[in-house]
């Protein structure tokens, strides 16, 4: 394995990035994919575009380019800068078989110590514009400030748990990139993403509610406004009234705990979603978990979201299946009643030939009388009729028939199907 500060050759990158993936040779040097194409492109080092290691795998010949000259000589030699996030991904990816977050989870816990060692002097660049918010905030005027404007992403802390909050904010944002999420911010929420899912999160402090105390000056404003009552009530009418007198402060204050509490925004059928602190441990030291939990909601979602495609596409194919059986009976009913109509024709024929055949015997009537207009009639309504019952002539018209096709489109190989377990939904109709 590479150190993490370690030099390579330009043309020793560029034969390592066409001999094994770059996800791979990354964690070689503590880096993430990512990080090492911009270190390779900053070098003017071409690398496998796309699905290049799923067509060689599959046995295809893939050609390599050229590695390019460059006029600038100290290109050639690549310098890996040493950071503390590229050290931790290189040991969690390592793994011993155990997954990436697993691995990281394990190794950062080493990071959270006594959070207030220090103050966090460069926070995460997520967020930057949430904490330079918070401290700008002076605390003459904010000894009993909660942060829930808008600009401060939903956090709702007392003045004295800012810079609590900015810890946990920044260890979050680095431990998330650590294991492939997004932390990020639009100026009203805080953010966390992974692929096409995306959650909310908040910190907000426990407030209790305590008995008031009211202050020497709130007495002497109690007694004086108490005075007053007494000169503009007396004490038997304003009993007879219902008045009393209200003392001039609330009864109960609410009162920040320093107890914080890390909420993500979620569904009920998410898994743990809020983590504060407790008699011994606080959120700081829950920030692994905390991600863990939060990679564990997104891949519940995924799974979820897969569920409800599976039976998405279900039910459009029972959909279907009934599509096709609604117009096998339509057409079975226009089968028969076409198969009627054929045989109404042919009855009818029949009939007619029947009675001039009794005609007929009886004697031919006298030339031009009506009985003779109406054989004549009779016989070519018989000839009409003939066009629809012959073999020959059906035989022409059934051609291009969709009663009877060659190749059944409204065929389903599993039968009819079973009841629709859901109602049809039938077309809006506008007034």
């Amino acid at each position: 394995m590479f150190d993490r500060s370690t030099e390579i050759s330009r043309a020793e990158l560029f034969e390592k990035a066409w001999s094994t993936p770059l996800r791979t040779l990354a964690s070689e040097f503590g880096l993430s994919d990512r990080g090492l194409a911009k270190i390779c492109a900053k070098h003017f080092i071409p690398t496998p575009p796309r699905g290049y290691w799923a067509k060689v795998s599959a046995g295809q010949e893939m050609a390599k380019p050229r590695l390019p000259e460059v006029g600038d000589s100290s290109l050639n030699i690549v310098r890996i800068p040493k950071h503390i996030r590229h050290s931790l991904h290189s040991r969690a990816a390592q793994g011993g078989g155990r997954s990436l977050i697993e691995n990281t989870l394990t190794i950062t816990a080493e990071l959270f110590l006594d959070p207030e060692r220090q103050a966090v002097r460069r926070p995460h660049h997520s967020i930057k514009s949430v904490v330079s918010v918070l401290r700008e905030i002076h605390p003459d005027v904010s000894m009993g400030f909660r942060a829930k404007d808008v600009s401060h992403c939903g956090i709702e802390v007392n003045f004295r748990s800012i810079e609590r909050v900015v810890y946990i904010l920044d260890r979050l944002s680095h431990t998330m990139e650590l294991v492939g999420l997004l932390p990020h911010t639009d100026g009203e929420k805080l953010y966390v993403s992974k692929g096409d899912e995306r959650l909310s999160y908040t910190i907000v402090e426990r407030v209790k509610r305590q008995k008031h105390l009211p202050s020497p000056k709130e007495l002497e404003d109690e007694r004086v406004a108490y005075a007053n009552f007494r000169l503009k009530w007396d004490k038997g009418m304003a009993e007879r009234l219902g008045i009393t007198f209200k003392k001039p402060w609330p009864e109960y204050d609410s009162v920040c705990t320093g107890e914080l509490v890390l909420s993500v925004d979620g569904y009920r059928e998410d898994p743990r979603k809020t983590w504060g602190d407790g008699k011994i441990q606080r959120v700081e030291r829950f920030v692994p978990k905390i991600v863990a939990g939060i990679d564990a909601i997104f891949l519940a979602r995924v799974a979820r979201r897969e569920d409800q495609k599976k039976l998405e596409e279900e039910r459009l194919a029972l959909e279907r299946r009934h599509q096709l059986a609604d117009a096998r009976r339509e057409r079975e009913a226009n089968r028969i009643k076409y198969l009627r109509k054929l045989l109404a024709y042919h009855n009818e024929a029949s009939e007619i030939r029947h009675w001039l055949t009794l005609i007929q015997s009886e004697g031919h009537p006298s030339t031009g009388t009506e009985l003779e207009r109406m054989l004549i009639w009779a016989r070519s309504r018989v000839e009409e009729l003939d066009q629809f019952t012959k073999v020959d002539v059906g035989k022409a018209r059934f051609e291009g028939c969709p009663l009877f096709p060659v190749e059944d489109e409204l065929y389903d190989p599993l039968g009819d199907p079973p009841e629709r377990p859901w109602p049809v939904l039938q077309p809006l109709v506008r007034n």
